[in-house]
Order: structure tokens, then C-alpha cells, then sequence
């Protein structure tokens, strides 16, 4: 059997076993399902019955709220609890497949709505009798005014008094029979207010009421209207009890009865279904586990046949790729099966004897044998058609080393002739280029020498152009200065000038003054003493100023004479200065020519040790080529005997 046949039935096997337990869970499953559905839904049920149950419970409260009190709050309260009791029924009718459930609570709704029929009529009979009371109430309280109107009228005697309070005792006697009816329900507190009223007509006609006529005629009417009164509110009492004894109190217990019934059915199918749905799941968890426990271990043991009837074929062809791998094309593998694995036995075993053929004619190679072929398995043989090639290209190869070793051998005698001619010449060559070398370097130093004096004409040149300018901006500021100190000279004879015009100004005032104090006679003496000593300092003001002034115009012609010949020698100055920046510029030029010169040698003398280099390295190549072209003859007489020992 095929691997893939082997394969696709273990695989199909286990497809069936899953098929199988997966229809077996799904419709163990699907039961579950079921039966946990028809739980949930009679849950559900109860709950809505329950709900029910309670909705009905308030609204019978609220009922007996409303009997006893009267209130609208209690009225909407009711609605409320009437209309969720209709809608938790008629869910849990709509859950119920059951035709007999479903009977039941339909009655229950028809008879909760006649419940709700029996209280609307007890609504209208509560409003209309309590309209009736606030009648009657009104009757007798307009009866009790008019009684303590007579008690308190001052022409009341007595016995009137008394007569009157006989009478309103019965009235109150006669309003509390009324409230004890309407609480308790009970007819005797009915005919002991019927009672109660005759008294009062009976008062009424008595002999004490004839003597009062007015008021007795006034008081009977007082009391029929309030008989009246009291006897609608004691028959819509009457109806009002019949209302609820009669249709409310047996309508709201018989529909709790059918919704406790049906709780109490369905809760105990509810207990019955229960632990038997328990067991049904669990014996459907036993059963899908055995099933797939069965599965996996189908499964387990097909896969062990199938793997150990594949594995150990192939353990053994991997054993003997193994061996070709480590280079032992010996062994052989024994498999027997009639699948792929079998078949690649067979293929290891025919490519095994190949590769023995081809190393055998590997070994006659290596012995020196190049007349072996291989014989080709197929077209497909690229290995055996290398092989072939490669003896071939060896025989070619082994012939035409052959023909050159002979060549090389001759050649080789030749080029170590050619190289010891040519090292001969090169040695003659580099000791011309050492006596042309030695010459150009001795050159290169007097132009370095020349260099070196010419860059240090060159920065006393500079220096000393350097100083003329310095020379001439000094000279210059000294000019500046003198023109300076001219001009002060000139403000100082000006200022001179002014001090003697104040000298003469002043002898002038002395001489007045003098005057002045002449004719004062004796009482001026002391003024003209005074006077007399200004004329003197003004005097002697006046010559200080003209010496001063001499002085000054002496120093002016000076100082002019002085920046005159600074001026020539600024003039000296600049020629120097333009000489000495020629002579920079020839020297650096000269400079420049100089470094350019030894630059240049420079560059012979690098040129000429590069060409000594390559002369000595021609030299010793030579000689090298000459010993290998010796070695080369050697070696080439050496493979041609190698050579030989081939069979081409």
C-alpha cells in the first residue's frame, strides 16, 4: 500500500470517528437543549404566575384600602396592580403549551375581569354614598344647631332643656349606629339606628313637643330628611357590603386559587423535570466522553501503525545516506515494502553502485591512469559526464604541460642571459645618476643659501621701511604741533594786546581819579594816594604786556622758521620711504626667484633619487629574474620527468 494511501485511510478513519461523535454529542446536546428550554420556560411561568399572584394580593389591598378610606390614590393604585396581574397571566398563558393550563388562567382573566366589573359598581356606589353621608351629615348638624339654639334660648325652662338633650343624645346615638354599621357590616347596628330615629319622632310627638310646635314642626322635618338620608347611605351600605361579600371576596380568593394551583402543577413538574434533565446531561457528558476517549485512542493506535511502518524504512534510508555522506559507498539498504519508501531503497542502492564506479575510476586518476571512463546511468548523468570531461581535460591538460616544460626550458636558459646583461647596465646607470646627484645637490645648497640671504634683505628692507613710515608720521604730528603752538601764539599776542588796552584804560581811570581827588582838597588825599598806586601797577602792566609781546612775535617767527624745515625734512623722509620700499620689492623678488630656484633643484634632486631608486631596483630584479629564470629551468625539467609518468 502507498504512503499516501496509508496516509488518507488513517486520516479518513479518524474523520468518521469525528463525524460520529460529533452527531452523537450534537443531538445528545440538542435533548439537553430541549429539555433545559422547557425548564427555562416553566420558570419563567412560575415567575410570571408568582408576579400574578402578587399583583392580586395588592390590588385586593388596595381594594380594602379604598372600601375603608375612600382615596383616588388608593383607586390608581389599584388600576396599577390589576393591569400587571393581566399582563404577568396572559405571559405566562402565551409560555404554556398545555391546553388545561391555559384553560385555567384564561378563566382566571375572565374572572378577574368581572372583579374589576363588581369593583367599578362599588366605586360608584362608595361616591354616591358618601354624597348621601355629607347629606346626612348636613340634616343633623342643622338638627343639633337648632337643638342648641333652644338649649341656649333664655325662655327655655327646664324641662325644655331637658327635653331637648333627651332628644340630641338619640341623634348622636342614632349617627354612631350608622358608623358602627358602615365599619362592622352588621344589620343588628342598622335596626338599632331605625330604632333610635322612632325614639326621636316619638319625642317629637310627645305632650313636651306640642308645647313647642314651631320648633317641633321645624325639628320633625329636620329628622325625616336625615331618615332619609341615613336610609339611602344604609342601603347603599347594604349594597356595598353585598358588593364585596358577595362577588369581591369570592371572585379575588377563586382566582387566587386557580393561579395557586396552576403554580403548584407546574412547580412540580418543575421538580420532577429537573433532576431527571440533571441526569439525562450528565449521562450525555459520560457518553460523548467515552466517545471521544475511543476516538483518540483509534486515532493514537493508527497513528502508531502508520508512523512506525513509515519511520522505520526511512531510519534505515537515512542510516545509509548517513555513510554515503561520511564518504562509505559500501553499504547497502534492505527494504522490502512495495510503497514510496521501497522505491527509495532501491533509488539509494542503484545510486550507491554509481558513485562505487565513479570512485573506482577516481583511484585510477589519482594513480596516474587518465585512459578510464565512466560508464553513464542515464542522459541525466551529470556526475559521470563531469568525470569524463575531467579525465579528458586532464589528458589535454598533462600533454600541454608537457610541450611547455620543454619550451620553458630553453626560454628559461635565455631570459637568465638577457637578465644578467641587463644588470650589468642598470649597476653602470645608478652610479652615473649618484656623480649627477651629488653635483645638483651641491647646486641646491648655494640656492638655499642664496634664499635665506635674500629673505633676510628682504625683513631689514621691510624693518626699515617700517621706521621711515613711523619717521615720517612723527615728523608729521611734530609739524601739527608747531602749527599748533603758532596758533596759540597768535591768541596769546591778542590776549597781550587786550591787557594793554586795560592798562592804558586803567592809567586812564588813576589819571580821573587823581583829578577828582585834587579838588576834593584834604579829603581826598587818601583817594589820590591810591589813585597814584593804580597809575603805577597800570604802568608797569602795560610794559609786562609790550615785553610779553615782543616775546610771543619772536617765538611765532620761530615756530614758522621751525615748521619750515620740519617740512623739508618730512619731504626727505617720504623719498627715503619711496627708496626703501623699491629696494623691498627688488629684494623680494629676488627672494622669490631664489626659493622658486632652490625649489626647482629640489625637485631634480627628488627626481634624480627616484630614478637611482628604480635603476637600483631594475638592478636587483634583474638579478632576481636571472636566479629565477635558472630556477625556472630547473623546475622545468623537473615536471617534464613528472609528466612522463602519465598515461595519456
Amino acid at each position: 500500500m502507498r504512503i499516501g494511501m496509508k496516509i488518507g485511510g488513517g486520516f479518513f478513519v479518524l474523520s468518521v470517528l469525528i463525524l460520529v461523535v460529533g452527531l452523537i454529542s450534537y443531538f445528545s446536546l440538542q435533548d439537553s437543549s430541549k429539555g433545559f428550554e422547557t425548564y427555562r420556560v416553566m420558570a419563567r411561568t412560575t415567575g410570571a404566575i408568582g408576579m400574578g399572584q402578587s399583583d392580586i394580593l395588592d390590588m385586593r389591598t388596595k381594594v380594602s384600602d379604598y372600601i375603608a378610606h375612600a382615596d383616588e390614590e388608593d383607586l390608581r393604585q389599584y388600576r396599577i396592580h390589576i393591569e400587571s396581574a393581566r399582563k404577568n397571566i396572559d405571559i405566562a398563558s402565551n409560555l404554556l403549551n398545555d391546553v388545561d393550563h391555559r384553560r385555567a388562567l384564561s378563566t382566571s382573566l375572565t374572572r378577574l375581569e368581572e372583579y374589576d366589573a363588581h369593583f367599578t359598581r362599588l366605586v360608584k356606589l362608595t361616591r354616591k354614598y358618601a354624597e348621601n353621608y355629607d347629606l346626612m351629615v348636613e340634616n343633623g348638624n342643622s338638627l343639633k344647631n337648632s337643638l342648641r339654639q333652644v338649649i341656649e334660648s333664655s325662655q327655655s325652662t327646664q324641662e325644655v332643656r331637658g327635653w331637648v338633650l333627651e332628644i340630641l343624645s338619640y341623634l348622636l346615638e342614632t349617627r354612631l349606629n350608622i358608623m358602627k354599621f358602615t365599619l362592622d357590616r352588621d344589620v343588628k347596628f342598622k335596626a338599632m339606628a331605625d330604632e333610635t330615629v322612632e325614639k326621636l319622632f316619638d319625642l317629637l310627638d310627645s305632650e313636651r313637643g306640642h308645647s313647642m310646635k314651631e320648633f317641633t314642626e321645624q325639628a320633625r322635618q329636620q329628622v325625616e330628611n336625615y331618615r332619609k338620608a341615613m336610609d339611602g347611605n344604609l342601603n347603599l351600605q347594604i349594597s356595598l357590603n353585598r358588593e364585596v361579600s358577595e362577588s369581591l371576596d369570592v371572585i379575588g380568593p377563586e382566582i387566587n386559587n386557580i393561579l395557586e394551583e396552576r403554580l403548584f402543577t407546574i412547580k412540580a413538574l418543575q421538580d420532577a423535570m429537573g433532576p431527571r434533565l440533571m441526569a439525562e446531561n450528565n449521562s450525555s457528558i459520560l457518553r460523548i466522553f467515552w466517545l471521544v476517549f475511543s476516538a483518540v485512542l483509534a486515532g493514537i493506535l493508527f497513528g502508531i501503525l502508520i508512523t512506525r511502518g513509515i519511520t522505520g524504512p526511512v531510519f534505515k534510508a537515512v542510516e545509509m545516506a548517513g555513510s554515503i555522506r561520511l564518504g562509505d559507498v559500501s553499504r547497502r539498504v534492505d527494504i522490502l515494502t512495495s510503497d514510496e519508501i521501497g522505491d527509495l531503497g532501491k533509488a539509494l542502492n542503484s545510486m550507491a553502485d554509481n558513485l562505487e564506479e565513479k570512485v573506482s575510476v577516481l583511484e585510477a586518476v589519482s594513480s596516474g591512469d587518465l585512459t578510464r571512463t565512466v560508464k553513464l546511468a542515464s542522459e541525466q548523468d551529470v556526475f559521470g559526464k563531469s568525470l569524463n570531461r575531467m579525465t579528458r581535460k586532464l589528458q589535454q591538460v598533462m600533454s600541454d604541460i608537457l610541450d611547455m616544460a620543454e619550451h620553458s626550458d630553453s626560454s628559461a636558459s635565455q631570459l637568465a642571459d638577457a637578465s644578467q646583461s641587463l644588470s650589468q647596465g642598470a649597476s653602470e646607470q645608478a652610479s652615473s645618476i649618484e656623480e649627477i646627484t651629488s653635483s645638483i645637490t651641491q647646486i641646491g645648497s648655494q640656492a638655499r643659501t642664496n634664499s635665506e640671504n635674500a629673505d633676510q634683505a628682504t625683513r631689514l628692507a621691510v624693518a626699515a621701511k617700517e621706521s621711515a613710515d613711523k619717521g615720517n608720521v612723527d615728523m608729521n604730528r611734530m609739524i601739527g604741533s608747531m602749527h599748533k603752538i603758532g596758533d596759540s601764539s597768535q591768541k596769546m599776542a591778542s590776549v597781550i594786546k587786550a591787557i594793554d588796552e586795560i592798562a592804558f584804560q586803567t592809567n586812564l581811570l588813576a589819571l580821573n581819579a587823581a583829578v577828582e581827588a585834587a579838588r576834593a582838597g584834604k579829603y581826598g588825599k587818601g583817594f589820590a594816594v591810591v589813585a597814584q598806586e593804580v597809575r603805577d601797577l597800570a604802568g608797569r602792566s602795560a610794559r609786562a604786556a609790550h615785553e610779553t609781546a615782543e616775546l610771543i612775535e619772536s617765538s611765532i617767527s620761530q615756530i614758522a622758521e621751525g615748521s619750515d624745515i620740519a617740512g623739508a625734512t618730512a619731504a626727505s623722509l617720504g623719498e627715503i620711504n619711496n627708496s626703501v620700499v623699491r629696494a623691498a620689492d627688488l629684494v623680494e623678488e629676488i627672494a622669490a626667484a631664489s626659493r622658486e630656484q632652490a625649489t626647482g633643484i629640489h625637485q631634480i634632486i627628488q627626481a634624480l633619487s627616484q630614478i637611482e631608486i628604480v635603476t637600483q631596483q631594475s638592478t636587483a630584479s634583474a638579478e632576481e629574474t636571472a636566479s629565477a629564470a635558472e630556477e625556472i629551468a630547473g623546475q622545468a625539467t623537473t615536471l617534464k620527468e613528472q609528466v612522463e609518468q602519465f598515461r595519456i
